[in-house]
């Protein structure tokens, strides 16, 4: 498929247009957008690709290392083992203000995919909402009823053993980086 100089020429003045910047604007951030009076940016187009905004096609993955002493073995004194521990922080964001949040040592290609749905099939995924303000996101997630009523186990005896669950409440404050 070829297309024409005029062609591209009129997609180009199309994507200018300041209805449509208007429209995915209030889409993100919905009705409070920043006064386009007020010091800052000047067109519709300008305020979406300047301010911070959350990214909800994908999954935000942070990765933490860092070491921890071993056990001495009863026979050898001299000997002190190190082990180095990884964990991976998940964040998944939705439109309206949906989050689903992991914390496991499960590498991202094992994990990303229990991450696509607004109701997920895992119990230790944490649900939550989302708000950002100005620079900073601040999330409050916890584990959902629907994972605490399907953690349970079947034994050998045909009895059903609920897992021990306590409520988890996550406060995450973060801010966003250019």
């Amino acid at each position: 498929m070829w297309l024409r100089i005029s062609d591209i020429l009129g997609l180009y003045i199309c994507a200018r247009d300041p209805a449509i910047w208007r429209d995915v604007s209030i889409r993100t951030w919905g009705l409070d957008c920043s006064d386009l009076a007020a010091p800052g940016p000047t067109t519709w187009r300008q305020l979406y690709l300047e301010r911070p905004r959350l990214e909800t096609t994908g999954c935000y993955i942070s990765k933490t290392s860092y070491l921890r002493h071993g056990d001495n073995s009863f026979q050898d004194r001299t000997h002190r083992p190190w082990h180095v521990v990884t964990y991976f922080r998940y964040l998944r964001f939705f439109p309206g203000g949906l989050v689903l949040l992991l914390t496991t040592a499960d590498v991202p290609s094992s994990v990303v995919g229990s991450l696509k749905w607004r109701t997920p099939r895992d119990s230790t995924i944490l649900i939550g909402h989302y708000k950002m303000r100005g620079d900073r996101v601040f999330i409050v997630a916890k584990q959902s009823r629907y994972n605490l009523a399907n953690a349970r186990v079947k034994t050998r005896n045909r009895r059903v053993n609920e897992y021990e669950t306590r409520d988890q409440t996550f406060h995450l404050v973060s801010f966003y980086y250019h």
